[in-house]
């Protein structure tokens, strides 16, 4: 594996960690107007961790 899929894997799982922790540790510091703004914004820096995961393995 060369170097630069060993970085994708790593920024990629600390985006799904980070996006995680985002999920169930940060909800109960959230103010209401960002309620809807709550489960999507994990979700996306989740997606774009699984991306980064799966073109690591692509090489």
């Amino acid at each position: 594996m060369k170097a630069s899929g060993l970085v994708k894997m790593i920024v990629g799982l600390l985006l799904i960690v980070a996006s995680l922790y985002a999920l169930f540790v940060w909800p109960k510091f959230w103010t209401d107007f960002l309620v809807m703004l709550k489960a999507g914004i994990p979700v996306v820096v989740f997606v774009v961790g699984l991306v980064f995961l799966l073109l690591s393995f692509e090489e």
